[in-house]
């Protein structure tokens, strides 16, 4: 007998408390306002009364999310994709593709794409700091089949991807990353039509190197709604009991889990829980008192000789007769309101540095555009150390997973090194500002020459923009960043060693024949607008900016400014 003692065993890392509070912190909304008492505790001299009416004004703002989301879309801009790889130089395997391929398309056998089961892995890992799988077959596959042939053609062995929610998984062993086992509780009511009793359903998933079993609890409602608690000795029920037959590369048993577990350091969630916090209580303590103070309490000293103190409100007149008597207001100093502001501030930027320097977690009282270049390039040097990192827990996560959907789709051994997946840098393709921030350090060195520095402008320009750009814009883009280009050469005195000038983007003019330039009429080593000593480019009649071109110029012509 299997009792609901026994499948509720806990590991030791697993703290549902803390699980809850992660979510809350992220999703913000209802999961956050359901824990107010915590956020908000009451003090000890603080009435009851009052209590409550300062938690139901809390408010909260999500910084945790934005933080968390802003890595991820740094690290998904350009998505994770699949591919094969075949030994040495030799082609892949023909099957092996086309099955990583449908993966990339379908992955959870039923309409998510690859990618979005890839992100919503690396948030659920980032907040709770571990992610789950499975790569399971479909249900039919249980099914009686003559041959692996009319199986395979049923499509009962497309092993797909089975997300696991990481606050479901309550227990489990591993050996080094790779799980051992894992027992999976879930819980969910389910009603047959609309005229049935709701049943809720407590279902384990136990999973290990040879089967996956199911076990359930069906509780039904009570008569004035709600349900009984679990009893730790009540029965659970085994549903299916399926022997898989899953095994590695080597041919050795193997549990179909993989598990993301990401380093201490790199645990978003665990590093802003008690920042953020503190962050939120900060914030109410603030508002709690502006309230207050906007909301003056009036004292009336006064010998009264009703017992009863009097009734007042708007429009009400109080006499006074008692000439020691005294009426005010009383408030909270304003003192104490600019103690509690600073203390926000304070908080909000502790919060934003928490994450390793990224290059929007500046402490928000330093303005960006006083940054010099050496900070901005050090930031961005961090910032790429903890992405790599990130890039590498997550490949080495989503490798495991499509090389055990593989094997099990293609009945074939598949090594780790014949997946490849290639994306997850998206990072390094940021914004022509930060692009351009670090080229402005070897400016300032000296060291760089201005057709680098055009060259690069123009490169990022288009991998930032896109199809976003008309033919038009880009060409006017394109001028301004020459005309920039070329003021530098003129400080920097290399504008002679440019050859054809600073607008030769095409090559021409390096024999000193005299062409017209680029098809869009810029100069070449003597025709266009350049001259025929190969210098700098008369100026040119500027023509109307355009948003875009203007935008562009305005960065081409900072960064020329160093």
């Amino acid at each position: 007998m299997t009792t609901v003692k026994t499948l509720d065993r806990h590991h030791p890392d697993y703290d549902a408390e803390q699980l809850q509070r992660l979510h809350a912190l992220y999703e913000g909304g209802k999961p956050w306002h359901a824990l107010k008492p915590h956020w908000l505790p009451g003090g000890g001299s603080e009435p009851s009364a009052l209590c409550q009416e300062r938690q139901a004004r809390a408010k909260y703002t999500n910084y945790v999310a934005t933080i968390i989301d802003l890595i991820t879309s740094q690290l998904f801009g350009a998505p994770p994709q699949v591919t094969v790889k075949g030994e040495g130089d030799g082609e892949p395997d023909q099957t092996q593709q086309q099955h990583a391929e449908e993966l990339s398309e379908v992955a959870d056998g039923a309409a998510l794409p690859f990618a979005s089961l890839a992100r919503t892995a690396f948030t659920d890992a980032q907040i709770y700091r571990r992610a789950w799988w499975m790569v399971e077959l479909p249900a039919k596959s249980q099914e009686p089949y003559a041959d692996r042939l009319t199986q395979e053609k049923a499509g009962a062995l497309k092993a797909y991807i089975r997300p696991f929610a990481p606050p479901s998984v309550i227990n489990w062993k591993t050996t080094g990353t790779r799980p051992d086992w894992v027992v999976v509780r879930e819980q969910q009511i389910e009603q047959r039509d609309p005229l049935a009793t709701p049943e809720r359903v407590t279902r384990w998933t136990v999973v290990d190197a040879t089967q996956i079993r199911v076990f359930e609890v069906r509780q039904q409602e009570r008569q004035g709604g709600g349900f009984d608690d679990l009893q730790d000795e009540q029965e659970a029920t085994a549903v299916t009991a399926i022997t898989h037959g899953r095994t590695d590369a080597e041919g050795k048993p193997l549990c179909p889990v993989v598990m993301m577990e990401l380093p201490a350091g790199l645990h978003t969630g665990g590093k802003l829980l008690d920042p953020a916090s503190n962050l939120c209580r900060a914030e109410n303590e603030l508002d709690w008192a502006i309230w207050r103070a906007a909301n003056e309490l009036l004292v009336v000293k006064d010998k009264l000789l009703d017992p009863k103190a009097p009734t007042l409100g708007h429009g009400y007149y109080l006499h006074v007769t008692d000439p020691t008597a005294e009426v005010y207001y009383a408030s909270p100093s304003g003192v104490a309101l600019g103690v509690l502001g600073e203390r926000v501030k304070e908080l909000r930027g502790e919060l934003y540095r928490i994450v390793q320097q990224m290059a929007l977690a500046a402490d928000p009282t330093a303005g960006r555009l006083s940054a010099s270049a050496a900070s901005k390039a050090q930031d961005w040097n961090a910032s790429d150390r903890m992405l790599t990192s990130y890039a590498d827990e997550l490949r080495a996560f989503l490798t495991e997973a499509i090389r055990q959907a593989l094997a099990v789709r293609t009945s074939q051994a598949v090594e780790a090194a014949t997946v490849h997946i290639e994306g997850l840098d998206g990072w390094q393709r940021d914004t022509t500002e930060a692009f351009l921030a670090n080229l402005a350090s070897a400016i300032e060195a000296k060291s760089m020459s201005p057709k680098f520095l055009e060259v690069a402008a123009k490169q990022q320009v288009r991998r930032v923009m896109g199809d976003s750009v008309t033919p038009a814009e880009l060409e006017e883009i394109d001028d301004e960043i020459a005309s920039a280009a070329a003021g530098l050469g003129a400080m920097t005195g290399m504008g002679a060693e440019v050859p054809g000038g600073a607008d030769d983007t095409s090559g021409a003019g390096e024999d000193g024949s005299g062409d017209a330039g680029d098809p869009a009429g810029r100069g070449g080593s003597g025709g266009g607008n350049a001259p025929a000593s190969g210098g700098n480019p008369a100026p040119r009649p500027r023509r109307p900016a355009r948003r875009r071109g203007r935008a562009a110029g305005a960065v081409a012509d900072g960064a020329g400014a160093g």
